[in-house]
């Protein structure tokens, strides 16, 4: 991902020349000091210091200057050239007290890298409970809480294929099995490891299920019911590290909640089992012809329609969106048809829906029925925070799910929209997962009509058997 390619374009090469290619850090992952600084590193990288990143995160060595304001020509092996502040060529300087008498300097390094290093990439931030008044409300993993560390589970060799927690084709070993939330709670006779038909493997307590139908498991994932917040009525807003940039000092601003991501979403997985997942709906121009939709960059947007959106582009995207009017969508549509020559018709995809000009050319918007999800939620699973057993969906009974009100089926989800819409649309969770809402209360309203029968009769039954011994004892 860091080195330069054939298929690279040709402006790039020369910029290539200048920032370096960007190695792997070894230490974002497996450097133990605290010191070591992962924000540093992204930043370095924001200003095509490239080849300098990971010297500038190291505990013992600071990097100044930005690549990304030095001309094409520039040779970072000459040195300097201009008197021009505005080119600052990158420079190392170190710390000379970190160095021993020979030379030398230490590196902590860890072969297992501590759960806090995962953080930098692999973080979510619930928004109902950010801020220094919330954030002590939240819990942490129960995993980690028992002492456990993520890679406890996702382990990897030399190759570095981490196991992803699930059954993984790039991981023929049976051992791969019994690191999925069933091969370690329950075990896996499958796997064909003495151990791994027994379960409970790291410790794990014995996953037994009591009563609980053997459909679920072959409908539900495990994070189902033990993973994420406790559903509510409405999916709630997240922000991740890799999304939004949370613990970048100097880029991050807390009160970002752009792009939105719902979350706990129940919705079908790659697997057909209904899974916990986050969301986010698209918004984007495109040009589409035939099948083949192909998106539109900002640049060209900026470039074709700058001044119809002109406040939709000059304002910082700092608290939400900068809504769009239907009438902008039309003017930029009508300019775009007149720049994409046999690009093909444009296309603007937000909520949900398709915005299209039609003959006559007004504004017309339809439901994604394409069959290529173009405007449909993008979606992936959520797997933590693991919440403890007792917590789990389920614990309430059957009502925690089945009940005609339960969040898991008739939970709501926000269409998410820069296109204001009076009033904001939503959908309920059980078309995330291609269920029928009838079907759900039907069965409901079914077994509860059998049980006050059932309880009906066996009463009527009691009275009738009390009346007969009253009678014979009469007698």
């Amino acid at each position: 991902m860091g080195e330069i390619t054939d298929q690279d374009p040709p402006k790039y090469v020369l910029r290539w020349m200048i920032s370096g290619s960007l190695p792997i850090n070894c230490l974002s992952c497996h450097g133990n000091d605290p010191a070591q600084d992962q924000s540093e590193f992204a930043l370095q990288v924001f200003q095509q210091n490239h080849r300098w990143a990971a010297t500038g995160s190291c505990p013992f060595a600071n990097v100044t200057g930005d690549a990304s304001t030095l001309p094409d020509t520039y040779d970072p092996f000459m040195g300097g050239f201009s008197d021009n502040p505005a080119i600052k060529p990158p420079v190392v300087t170190y710390d000379k007290t970190a160095f021993d008498v020979k030379g030398r300097v230490f590196f902590d390094i860890v072969r297992k890298p501590p759960a806090w290093r995962c953080y930098f990439c692999h973080s979510t931030q619930d928004l109902e409970k950010a801020g220094p008044d919330k954030e002590w409300t939240r819990d942490e993993d129960v995993h980690l809480q028992l002492g456990l560390t993520c890679v406890d589970c996702h382990r990897n060799g030399l190759d570095h294929k981490i196991t992803r927690g699930a059954v993984d084709p790039q991981h023929p070993d049976h051992q791969v099995e019994t690191l999925t939330c069933e091969g370690c709670h329950i075990g896996d006779p499958a796997a064909g490891l003495p151990t791994a038909v027994l379960g409970g493997r790291l410790g794990a307590p014995k996953a037994t299920h009591p009563g609980l139908p053997p459909i679920h498991f072959e409908k539900l994932s495990c994070t189902a019911c033990h993973s994420g917040n406790w559903p509510g009525k409405k999916a709630t807003l997240v922000r991740t590290s890799r999304i939004h940039r949370l613990g970048l000092h100097g880029k991050h601003r807390r009160e970002e909640p752009l792009p939105h991501i719902a979350a706990p979403v129940f919705a079908l997985a790659e697997d057909g089992k209904i899974t916990p997942q986050k969301m986010i709906w698209p918004a984007y121009w495109a040009y589409s012809k035939g099948d083949k939709v192909t998106v539109i960059s900002p640049e060209i947007i900026k470039n074709v329609a700058g001044k119809v959106l002109e406040g939709n582009l000059t304002e910082a995207l700092v608290d939400d969106w900068n809504s769009i009017t239907e009438e902008q969508i039309s003017q930029t549509l009508a300019l775009l048809a007149a720049d994409g020559g046999n690009d093909g018709q444009p296309i603007y995809v937000a909520g949900g829906g398709i915005y299209t000009l039609d003959e006559a050319g007004k504004l017309t918007v339809e439901e994604d029925d394409s069959g290529q999800s173009i405007a449909q939620p993008y979606t992936w699973p959520l797997a933590h925070d693991v919440r403890p057993a007792a917590q789990s969906l389920g614990v309430n009974g059957c009502q925690d799910c089945h009940a005609t009100d339960s969040p898991f089926f008739y939970g709501e989800v926000a269409v998410d929209s820069p296109v204001k819409i009076e009033p904001a649309a939503s959908i309920p969770m059980h078309q995330m997962q291609g269920q029928r809402p009838m079907l759900y209360v039907n069965v409901n309203r079914f077994f509860k009509l059998l049980i006050i029968i059932t309880m009906s009769i066996l009463i009527l039954h009691i009275i009738g058997d009390l009346f007969r011994r009253l009678f014979r004892h009469s007698e």
